[in-house]
């Protein structure tokens, strides 16, 4: 691992070298802003998911110290086991393929500019192609890693610690914000896909993550609703008597989203009534 620095920080860019994961997080941040075409907007999908992956870990290390019900200690051990095997390997790896794939590409369409027999710009264009599908894919395999860890943050919202609700939305909103900066990316690289065979497929995948990204969002913030909602009756003097909300995601079972506090300390106006919210 090393750094340049250079003598005009105007006119010209730092040089990083080497795997930028390794590098201190105010250096690794400087490589985003370097002007440089990598690492650019499909490692910064990575790094978004891999920090969501950190924030819903967090989630389930806290739930396991502080519930009591197997079920829900099963719930957190399982998703914390699936971040450390799956999630997080599968990141670093793929931040890590779409920094030096797209370097790749920026190299043969140097190539392509200066080519002149006709047999070497008919390798490089297949070159190209190959390159780009590539460039395209990673972002995608990205955007679905991030949809299956906020798909486990919204399971770990349901049953987790409620002191860490913070963290857990966080790390959904994370893993959203990862896939959507994924899928811009490899959008931008469709459209300079024309013609190609393998384009079809993967702008059909494409389509299907953005709408996973939209119902995610939905999810979460019917989920937050009731925070809000308890944050505002707590500053505003008003109170719900009856106990826990439960909002309706539709397509699923109810799920408690908050407890509200009784007014007076084991008062029975504490126990449950269900506000059912569409």
């Amino acid at each position: 691992m090393s750094l340049r620095t250079p003598k005009s920080p105007i006119s010209q860019s730092i040089v990083f070298e080497g795997r930028l994961l390794d590098y201190p997080t105010n250096i690794l941040l400087s490589a985003f802003g370097a002007g440089q075409p990598t690492p650019g907007s499909g490692a910064a999908a990575a790094l978004s998911g891999l920090m969501a992956a950190r924030m819903l870990e967090c989630m389930c290390r806290l739930t396991g110290r502080t519930k009591r019900t197997k079920q829900r200690l099963l719930e957190a051990e399982y998703v914390a086991g699936q971040i450390t095997v799956r999630f997080e390997p599968g990141l670093q790896s793929l931040f890590n393929q779409d920094v030096q794939s797209f370097k790749n590409l920026i190299k043969i369409r140097a190539e392509k500019k200066v080519a002149k027999s006709v047999k070497s710009r008919q390798r490089l264009a297949k070159s190209h192609s190959e390159q780009l599908h590539e460039v395209t894919a990673i972002p995608l395999r990205i955007a679905e890693l991030c949809s299956g860890l906020g798909a486990h943050g919204l399971t770990m919202y349901d049953v987790g610690y409620e002191e860490a609700l913070g963290e857990c939305a966080g790390g959904v909103f994370l893993a959203i914000a990862g896939m959507r900066t994924a899928l811009s990316a490899a959008s931008l690289n469709l459209t300079k896909a024309k013609n190609e065979s393998w384009a079809i497929k993967l702008q059909q995948r494409c389509e299907e993550l953005w709408e996973e990204a939209g119902k995610l969002q939905t999810q979460i913030d019917r989920r937050l609703q009731g925070l809000r909602d308890e944050a505002a009756a707590t500053h505003s003097g008003q109170f719900d008597l009856f106990g826990p909300k439960l909002t309706v995601v539709e397509g699923t079972k109810p799920v408690r989203v908050r407890t509200s506090k009784s007014i007076v300390p084991g008062s029975i106006f504490g126990k449950a009534k269900l506000d059912m919210a569409s």
